[in-house]
């Protein structure tokens, strides 16, 4: 019970500690703005809405399919309705919008060129017509073959072939001619390890790294403030079991807060499943929380500690992967990170 008490004690001492407050603060904040912030703007790639009308057509189907399966700047995904096309860009989760209109492909065929795919699009959409290259590729590649192969059935030299079975034979040339490293088309040299930019993601900020960085800091403003109490001779001078408790006390009473919070935040975030933030915060929260005790028995003096704590802090900052994850760039980095509690978030 006298254990409780004193970290009821402490809990009340650190809400009167600015800094302590400002650090609680900030971690929340940057949940809120990053959350209200539009996907689009969160992004490495630009989001572009599809809205399929002819889905009765297998070509339409098609280039929706590979649309969303492409992997380049543009990131495109199907939506349900054309207003919600229209949100989605009103709301800035996506840059611009194509929608595909009923019988699209079937006109091509006709070579009626008035059923057109549409575009919705604001003054701020981004590279609106290298979208435009990307679906004019992919809609000559699928409707290629079947055109030519309507072509050369009204020819009479070709009167004795069906046109399902020029159709396949013209799509497997077709096939073969592009895909073919002939002078007319680029060869791919792409080879070892260059692959930054395979996959576009989206550009998460690290907030269990930075959840990291608030609980060791709490951890240690609590060993940082019973170091100074012990110099003012508001307890004995001497490491004793007492004095190992109330240390404890300390320590616990400024990283309880800072692990509620740092827990809150991360699940509101969404940067991971529910339970794994729950078991990582924890298991990290109790490592800062004895980390901290085993540092207060190794420096006793505020003004070692006061010197040694903001180097730390930096160093943690620069190698721990609370902006960059360092441990891609070489083997040496990667070694040096482990000497900081964060770059294990």
């Amino acid at each position: 019970m006298i254990f409780f008490r004193r970290i009821k004690i402490f809990m009340k001492r650190c809400f009167k500690h600015p800094l302590y407050m400002v650090m609680l603060f900030v971690l929340p904040a940057l949940v809120t703005f990053y959350r209200l912030t539009p996907t689009s703007s969160k992004s490495a790639y630009i989001s572009v809405a599809i809205y399929n009308e002819d889905t009765g057509s297998e070509n339409s189907v098609l280039l929706t399919e590979r649309l969303v399966a492409s992997n380049h700047i543009f990131k495109f995904y199907e939506v349900d309705s054309a207003e919600k096309l229209q949100n989605d860009i009103i709301a800035k989760d996506a840059s611009f919008g194509f929608i595909i209109p009923e019988g699209f492909f079937e006109s091509v065929s006709k070579e009626d060129y008035s059923n057109k795919i549409m575009v919705y699009k604001t003054p701020s959409s981004q590279l609106v017509k290298s979208a435009y290259e990307i679906i004019f590729g992919l809609v000559f590649d699928i409707s290629s073959p079947a055109r030519l192969a309507e072509y050369l059935s009204s020819k009479e030299e070709f009167s004795g072939i069906s046109q399902d079975e020029l159709f396949t034979e013209l799509k497997a040339d077709y096939t073969s001619s592009k895909n073919s490293e002939n002078p007319f088309s680029i060869k791919d040299i792409s080879s070892g390890t260059v692959n930054d930019f395979s996959t576009p993601t989206a550009l998460n900020i690290p907030f269990t790294r930075i959840a990291g960085l608030m609980i060791f800091l709490s951890a240690f403003i609590g060993l940082f403030s019973f170091i100074i109490d012990r110099e003012n001779k508001l307890f004995n001078a001497h490491f004793t079991v007492k004095m190992v408790s109330l240390a404890l006390s300390s320590v616990i009473a400024f990283s309880i807060p800072a692990f509620l919070v740092s827990l809150v935040s991360v699940i509101i975030a969404d940067v991971m499943p529910f339970k794994r933030v729950i078991f990582e915060l924890s298991i990290y929260t109790l490592c800062m929380i004895a980390l901290a005790l085993v540092c207060g028995f190794i420096i006793r003096k505020s003004t070692v500690f006061s010197k040694v704590l903001p180097v730390y802090i930096i160093l943690m900052i620069i190698f721990g992967g609370i902006f960059f994850d360092v441990t891609g760039f070489s083997s040496t980095l990667g070694f040096i990170a482990r000497f900081f509690p964060t770059s294990y978030l």
